[in-house]
């Protein structure tokens, strides 16, 4: 591995963790007090590739030193060595979680017969017994990790952090921020529209609903919205296609598809007024057409976009490689 590169990975292993005001400064700082080192190492010749590579060891963690210049390690909930295992425990913890509890819902309902229950009822209760499940998985998991950093529990760093170390990012890999914020700002107006406006029949807006049926999916609105904005946020925080944020892609594909079946597939979703106002207009016949199929269109598009949101991920995950 030519030694700028992994020299440039490491530098860009401990600003990616800073806040945008200080990577420039730190930058700078790190690439300098490097070369001062490997200079004095090398005693004036050019530095060798284990030269560079027991520098950097010494250096430490890229996580940690990040946290000694952002000066606030303590304060935090979960830091260094600690929040390393942590971002890597957890995600495996709520997949077990899940996948366990969708293969034990998919085994009690075949074995029940598949006239036991719905479908509809069927996803209903996988998605109720994912999102409970996974609650509990973050609680206790943070809760742990909490307590090891608290306590100053020792555990060991990771030792081979130079074969871990990021990608430079590239215009190809990189997850623009706008695009992030963006998508935050779209799911919390996403929320705000369809929980706390509420349609009525003597409302205007969003009058196309029923009131009744929408006052009892507000808990579906609620897991869509938020499921898409920890995926945006996710997003955020990496900055670049990462295994995380396939993941994230991952997770926020399915549950919005379920979630958005269970909502849109609601007999009665549609509001009187519409179906007497195509009554008046003489459109009895595209009536029941128009019913059946907008709430299809809009599943469909939500589906085809998060088919294509994790195609496009990992096309940039395989490039990064």
């Amino acid at each position: 591995m030519d030694n700028n590169n992994l020299i440039e990975r490491y530098i860009y292993a401990v600003t990616k963790q800073l806040p945008e005001s200080k990577r420039d400064d730190v930058s700078m700082e790190l690439r300098s007090s490097i070369e001062d080192m490997l200079e004095a190492k090398a005693q004036g010749a050019e530095a060798s590739a284990g030269q560079v590579r027991d520098l950097l060891n010494e250096m430490g963690n890229p996580a940690e030193l990040a946290e000694k210049y952002q000066g606030r390690a303590t304060r935090a909930l979960i830091g260094q060595p600690h929040y390393d295992y942590y971002k890597q425990i957890l995600p495996i913890a709520i997949l077990i979680v899940a996948s366990g509890i969708i293969l034990g819902q998919t085994i009690d309902y075949f074995s029940n017969g598949l006239s036991g229950t719905s479908f509809a009822l069927f996803l209903l209760k996988t998605f109720e017994d994912i999102f409970s499940g996974s609650l509990m998985m973050l609680a206790w998991v943070t809760l742990i990790f909490a307590i090891l950093h608290r306590t100053g529990a020792k555990i060991q760093s990771q030792t081979d952090f130079l074969d871990h170390l990021p990608e430079l990012p590239n215009a190809e890999t990189c997850i623009p921020r706008a695009e992030s914020i963006i998508g935050i700002v779209f799911s919390l107006i996403f929320l705000v529209i369809f929980l706390f406006v509420v349609p009525s029949p003597s409302s205007t807006f969003l009058n196309g609903l029923d009131p009744a049926v929408h006052a009892s999916s507000r808990w579906m609105i609620l897991g869509l919205g938020l499921v898409n904005l920890l995926r945006e946020i996710v997003r955020l925080v990496e900055g670049q296609k990462s295994r995380l944020v396939l993941f994230a892609g991952i997770f926020s594909a399915v549950l919005s598809s379920v979630l958005a079946y269970l909502w849109l597939s609601q007999p009665g979703l549609i509001s009187q007024a519409v179906i007497q106002h195509l009554k008046s207009l003489g459109l009895e016949e595209s009536q029941q057409h128009f019913i059946t199929w907008v709430p299809k269109i809009i599943l469909g598009g939500i589906v085809f976009g998060s088919a294509i949101e994790i195609i496009r991920n990992t096309v940039g995950l395989i490039k990064r490689k």
